[in-house]
């Protein structure tokens, strides 16, 4: 909206992201073949789903709301993008969306929340949601419905392996080599960093390291720009 009498900007549905530094009420944990959930909040959380792509195949398992620990096994990559987008958008709807904005929150973070690698999706209870996001709206509207997701990323074995082997090509004769090895470890975007980072305390050679800690600034460079 505008007070100097210029024409503003109008939104239809307004989504918001961030960097935030409180404390997640959701602990996830890989532990082999199952998943180990823990809610840390006195609140349930409701409607809750493990997702997993690995290498374009997807699997999916949706959870009940629930409070202290459950452990499920992890999901069987035979589902496909449709379904999962028609379970996720009535979950939306039933926590109080309608089905439009629904539609539009999953298509504005399609491109982040369904890439490769594993994670939990989980919508926060409105109380914790209030604590976290205070808003004031004058005048007070006669309704107010807020929908906060929260996202939790897992670094799985066959990832972590799958980097592993391609920075041991970094070693490779072949500049084709080790140019295809690079773009094998930067497909996992912000995935990488934390596994690289490792990797970069174990490794000694000083021509490695400087490679690791390129691809690690650009990993990072890349979390920044899907951020803003």
């Amino acid at each position: 909206c505008r007070t100097d009498g210029k024409p503003g900007q109008q939104e239809k549905f307004l989504f918001y992201r961030g960097v935030g530094t409180f404390d997640l009420p959701l602990s996830v944990k890989l532990e082999g073949e199952n998943v180990v959930l823990k809610n840390l909040a006195k609140d349930e959380i409701t409607n809750l789903v493990i997702f997993e792509n690995r290498g374009g195949k997807i699997g999916y398992r949706l959870c009940d709301a629930f409070t202290g620990e459950m452990t499920h096994e992890r999901p069987v990559l035979d589902k496909n993008m449709d379904s999962l987008l028609a379970d996720l958008k009535q979950i939306l709807v039933a926590s109080g969306l309608y089905e439009k904005e629904a539609t539009a929150m999953i298509k504005t973070w399609r491109d982040s929340w369904f890439e490769e690698g594993m994670r939990v999706f989980y919508i926060l209870p409105r109380k914790t949601t209030d604590e976290i996001l205070p808003v004031t709206i004058e005048p007070r509207p006669s309704e107010l419905v807020r929908i906060l997701v929260g996202r939790a990323e897992v670094i799985t074995p066959q990832m972590e392996k799958s980097v592993q082997q391609q920075i041991s090509l970094l070693r490779d004769s072949s500049p084709e080599v080790r140019a295809a090895a690079m773009q094998e470890i930067r497909k996992y975007g912000r995935f990488s960093e934390p596994i690289l980072k490792r990797r970069l305390e174990q490794e000694s050679d000083a021509r490695i390291r400087s490679l690791i800690s390129k691809l690690i600034e650009s990993s990072g460079a890349e979390a920044d720009v899907a951020k803003n």
